[in-house]
């Protein structure tokens, strides 16, 4: 099956970039009618992007080979990863393992770090959307902008991500023909 985590990630940071600026401007500008559509449906496609891309992202990463998420080590994720101390177990490869599937330290710290910021992104998001579905699709009208703060910082979040993903095919070479660079 060909990687489909490079087709996903794109359109969420595009639709959930482009929803937060219709609900800034809907705040702002008060036209809440249209801007407030336009913020709604970025997010719930926009969030629904983000699913795929996370669920596509866990399939690659079998495929990328050795990582199996250093997640386990921050303690985020238990029994998911490396061991701090190389030694094996359940559901945790050995430091030689990893290294023998020609993955550096950088890049699988970048691969950790990238999907840990993946997982919390996506929890922002559903709860983001949540607050949306309690207010019966509108921005909060009682709080606007505590909600587009919040927005704002899902957004940073995203762009940080998308950040460590970008770093993992450009500088590492990870997903790209030819295998990753030492």
């Amino acid at each position: 099956m060909p990687p489909l985590h490079p087709l996903f990630v794109h359109f969420p940071v595009a639709l959930l970039t482009a929803g937060f600026f219709a609900d800034v401007f809907a705040v702002v500008f008060r036209r809440a009618s249209a801007a407030q559509k336009v913020g709604w449906w970025n997010l719930v496609l926009g969030t629904a992007g983000l699913v795929a891309a996370v669920l596509s992202g866990l399939v690659v990463k079998d495929e990328v080979g050795g990582h199996r998420s250093m997640v386990a080590t921050s303690g985020l994720l238990p029994g998911n990863g490396l061991s701090a101390t190389g030694a094996s177990g359940p559901g945790m490869d050995s430091a030689a393992s990893v290294a023998s599937r020609g993955l550096s330290p950088q890049a699988l710290n970048t691969l950790a770090i990238h999907e840990q910021l993946a997982f919390v992104t996506i929890v922002a998001f559903l709860l983001l959307l949540y607050w949306r579905i309690r207010n019966k699709t509108v921005i909060p009208p009682a709080s606007p902008r505590l909600y587009l703060l919040l927005s704002g910082a899902c957004i940073v979040l995203l762009w940080c991500t998308a950040w460590f993903g970008g770093e993992l095919v450009y500088l590492f070479g990870v997903g790209v023909l030819g295998g990753a660079a030492p």
